[in-house]
């Protein structure tokens, strides 16, 4: 209860989307500024699309060092509609080993109302929602870590009201935090089911608020086999359960988001608790872990901000500076038992900035730079703070 009261009290701090903070494209979309590959009829349409990121990671300071060039994300997409009322959106990342993301297809009942079944992202952290291609840090901030990165399942998506509100309520598949499953193996996951649900609302037609949006979002379920991992900014593991533990009884997730943009400027805030039964031996606990983010950001070269990402509108192209501040914290019930404090850290606090050349629809640079400290995490006091700096350039058609 101590991890609720804290996570929820950061959001107090914040005021209050021109989108309803979340990838409200549907498969058909085009992404604003850029060209498209496409076949189109009267009644049916194909789509190839897709975006290349290759990174370069460097981190500082006396905890885990890294230096290394790497290709983040080479995806490809293929989009397609048939009658006007059906869609379909397959999505494989290449970067590492070949991974299907997105695989689903949608049954539109009417222009505002669809049947969506297959994979998916989960409907939990707003930033999650977002398109990886329109982050204003080349990595995602805590909240999305605490969820799963997509599952498997059928959703009712809902945008009533010319879009003002939006509304998602699903069965999916059960997968650990920071998991994307396998669609080939996701029968590893037995029983497990999630139920989740989210809405994002747009109260406000016009005036400096009419780009103001909040919402909530929740899951409920059996727990997942397998127990996650948490990562930081640099992609260095700060929290694992012990050898030996697994999953146990039951899990949820609890969200809240608020997300603004007014002109050139955008605020997005928002925090995740999840809530996972463990069990060691004989040992058994429900632990309330959370994490939360606020992040500003500015299109210095004076371009609308949105959720889609900015065109820019001069030859030299835009830029987007960025800053944020981010953490975690673990429920000290964790502690001994289930993990080692010498090595899994209690809670974490993150400062960054970021700075983005959008140089036209296709290229861009991104870099960032975040310090983190931690509580524990080792073997004497707390674990070393981390400094890192990352380096992308990203190509999307």
């Amino acid at each position: 209860m101590e991890a609720r009261a804290w996570l929820f009290g950061a959001l107090l701090a914040i005021a209050p989307s021109q989108a309803l903070g979340q990838d409200r494209q549907t498969p058909l979309t085009p992404t604003p500024g850029q060209g498209k590959l496409a076949i189109e009829t009267e009644s049916f349409s194909l789509r190839l699309r897709g975006y290349l990121q290759a990174d370069y990671r460097h981190v500082f300071g006396e905890g885990p060092w890294s230096d290394a060039f790497l290709i983040r994300r080479a995806r490809v997409v293929f989009e397609g509609s048939a009658l006007h009322r059906v869609e379909v959106k397959i999505m494989a990342d290449f970067a590492a080993s070949p991974m299907l993301y997105d695989a689903y297809v949608d049954a539109k009942i009417t222009d505002w109302l669809r049947l969506r079944f297959g994979k998916d992202k989960v409907p939990l952290s707003i930033e999650r929602l977002r398109s990886a291609r329109n982050l204003w840090f080349v990595e995602r901030a805590q909240p999305g870590v605490f969820t799963p990165v997509r599952e498997i399942g059928a959703q009712i998506v809902a945008e009533p009201f010319g879009g003002r509100l939006s509304a998602n309520i699903g069965v999916m598949q059960g997968t650990a935090d920071g998991v994307n499953p396998d669609v080939f193996s996701a029968d590893a996951y037995g029983d497990d089911k999630d139920v989740i649900g989210r809405v994002f609302v747009r109260p406000f037609g016009r005036g400096a608020f009419a780009g103001l949006g909040f919402g909530v979002s929740a899951s409920i379920g059996s727990a997942s086999k397998q127990l996650p991992a948490y990562k930081t900014t640099a992609q260095a593991s700060y929290f694992a359960f012990r050898t030996g533990t697994t999953a146990y009884d039951s899990r949820a997730h609890l969200g809240a988001q608020v997300h603004w943009t007014l002109g050139p400027a955008e605020v997005m805030a928002e925090a995740i608790e999840s809530v996972q039964g463990v069990k060691l031996d004989t040992q058994t606990a429900r632990l309330e872990n959370g994490a939360f983010a606020v992040q500003l950001a500015l299109v210095a070269t004076g371009e609308r901000a949105a959720w889609e990402g900015v065109v820019p509108k001069h030859d030299w192209g835009a830029f987007v500076i960025a800053a944020r501040t981010q953490g975690s914290v673990f429920d000290g019930r964790a502690f001994p038992t289930f993990a080692d404090p010498q090595t899994a850290a209690r809670s974490s606090l993150a400062l960054g900035g970021s700075l983005t050349w959008i140089w036209n629809s296709v290229f861009e640079l991104q870099s960032t730079w975040e310090t983190t400290t931690f509580s524990g995490g080792a073997k004497i006091g707390d674990r070393a703070t981390e400094h890192a700096l990352l380096v992308r350039a990203q190509a999307a058609f």
